[in-house]
């Protein structure tokens, strides 16, 4: 239903599937009614009766389901009480312990330590460019008790600055003290709603003697959410790219697939109009605070892509060679060698 939603991740039609990595039967609760789906059939065989549709929904009043085992799991989670409405939406993925249909990928106590851990090291970019989502906590509940103990938590706060937003993302591990990374964000869009693209830049920024300072990363490619592929810029960039449907990369004019055609001649227009637009408009945030003085240490050419840093990353040539024009003809009035 979000295939012609061009400014939503799913637009991809994936991503609930993507559950069924680590679970064989996800289910969820919202409003007044319980949802479960179990596509091998293996524990709602007899309650299924057309298998090409292999769930079920229950609604909360129904005395069976009250009085059965079925909505412990969620009992006192997150406000939950069973003889209530619930005003939200909470999943439950039971970890696959053992092999089946579905996968043979099993989850332990150490797999989950490993996504702790990963979520922490990618904390800080994991929700930078998405748009209604603006917090991330992790918990763990041990077995003799019923209150969730907070492991990691993740937060974005975000205001404007100089036509950008400033967004802060905040860290929190175990109840410790919290670690921020300040990120400049610029947006640019164009076309219509059936066939809107947008673009969004995002600088790393640290605080420093009472401002910001710059400091360069390496950037990779996002769409809203990080897709792992470097970019050779000194920047992270987001757009509504057509993504390969593994989410691996982006579609390019050397994918050597017949139907790419259209895919990469969408990601060459975004890579030579709004993404050098937004990089532009970021550009020139930076230059205005530098001239208000809320940047320290500030080389006007420190974000400029370095062409030695580009050479494996040939896609991006064009997006820079506009970038480059914009700045030569724009209010930026620095000069500059390509």
């Amino acid at each position: 239903t979000k295939e012609g939603a061009p400014l939503k991740i799913g637009k991809f039609g994936v991503g609930f599937c993507s559950v069924y990595h680590i679970t064989d039967v996800p289910s969820f609760i919202s409003r007044d009614c319980l949802h479960i789906f179990d596509p091998t059939l293996k524990y709602l065989k007899g309650a299924v009766k057309d298998f090409s549709k292999p769930g079920k929904k229950l609604n909360m009043a129904n005395p069976i389901l009250q009085s059965s085992k079925q909505l412990q799991p969620y009992d006192g989670l997150f406000g939950f009480n069973r003889q209530q409405c619930f005003n939200g939406t909470m999943f439950r993925l039971p970890f696959r312990t053992s092999p089946s249909e579905i996968s043979s990928t099993m989850y332990s106590k150490h797999t989950i330590d490993e996504m702790v851990s990963d979520l922490i090291e990618c904390s800080s970019e994991l929700i930078l460019f998405l748009r209604h989502i603006a917090k991330i906590t992790f918990c763990s509940i041990e077995a003799d008790s019923s209150t969730p103990q907070v492991l990691v938590e993740i937060e974005k706060t975000s205001q404007q600055c100089e036509g950008n937003v400033l967004s802060t993302i905040t860290t929190r591990e175990n109840g410790g003290p919290p670690s921020s990374k300040v990120w400049l964000v610029s947006t640019s869009e164009e076309g219509t709603s059936g066939k809107q693209r947008t673009g969004s830049v995002a600088c790393s920024l640290q605080m420093q003697d009472g401002g910001y300072r710059i400091q360069r990363c390496t950037g990779e490619t996002f769409c809203f959410l990080p897709l792992s592929n470097s970019t050779g810029l000194p920047v992270h960039v987001s757009a509504n790219f057509a993504v390969m449907t593994n989410r691996r990369g982006i579609w390019a004019e050397d994918s050597h697939t017949s139907h790419s055609t259209s895919e990469s001649e969408w990601n060459v227009q975004l890579m030579e109009t709004v993404i050098p637009m937004a990089y532009y408009s970021m550009l020139v945030g930076l230059k205005r605070l530098e001239q208000e003085g809320k940047l320290t240490s500030y080389v006007f050419h420190s974000l400029w892509p370095l062409e030695k840093e580009l050479e494996q990353h040939h896609p991006w040539t064009a997006c820079i060679a506009a970038l480059y024009r914009m700045i030569s003809t724009g209010e930026l009035m620095y000069s500059y060698t390509t």
